[in-house]
């Protein structure tokens, strides 16, 4: 897609290695509630919903570190200045922890009663910067661009080998926007038979 990060270790601070988003919607005046979370993919392509996925009722990844997890932020972070609503979710990966054996990581969005995003007022996903106050990296403007959905896949981040010995490898971060109106288990549902087809 249009957006890509090379996530590539050589020179990197440790927080390079950290992958964080930043869900927030405008919640005045509504009942309306939205959902973030992540899919971990093996290099089988498989995932098991209740191992992998890290969503609200699973808030950290099932692998030794917790190497992905969700953060309720009680509507009192901001993502930048220009921010007109407050970030109620964050998930961060840190890449240095997630274990050998995931290759790819998927970070979604979901109306849990499937209403479609365009109810949903001021939704955005961003790919947030812990090192500076949260500022906004890149964003996708959910409500806007997906209002007939109510499920996305929004971005992918993949291990890349650089030789055939795939002893090595980097990480990249690419815009995905993949959209359903089947709500988080249909998505949830088309992946699982996606892997395993």
């Amino acid at each position: 897609m249009s957006f890509y990060i090379d996530l590539t270790y050589k020179n990197k601070r440790p927080k390079d290695k950290i992958l964080s988003f930043g869900l927030k919607w405008d919640q005045a005046g509504t009942d309306v509630n939205v959902n973030l979370f992540a899919i971990q993919v093996n290099k089988r392509q498989e995932f098991a919903f209740n191992q992998k996925v890290i969503y609200y009722n699973n808030l950290k990844s099932k692998d030794p570190y917790f190497s992905t997890r969700l953060v309720k932020t009680n509507n009192k972070g901001r993502l930048n200045s220009e921010s007109i609503t407050a970030n109620q979710e964050i998930i961060i990966s840190d890449l240095d922890k997630v274990p050998d054996f995931i290759n790819r990581i998927l970070y979604c969005v979901a109306s849990p009663d499937d209403t479609p995003f365009r109810d949903v007022n001021n939704c955005y996903l961003e790919v947030i910067d812990l090192r500076d106050d949260l500022t906004a990296i890149h964003g996708v403007d959910i409500t806007n661009d997906f209002p007939d959905s109510n499920a996305c896949i929004l971005y992918e981040a993949n291990k890349v080998y650089p030789d055939r010995t795939k002893q090595e490898f980097n990480w990249e971060l690419n815009e995905k926007s993949t959209n359903f109106t089947s709500g988080m288990y249909g998505l949830l549902d088309n992946q699982y038979n996606e892997f395993f087809k």
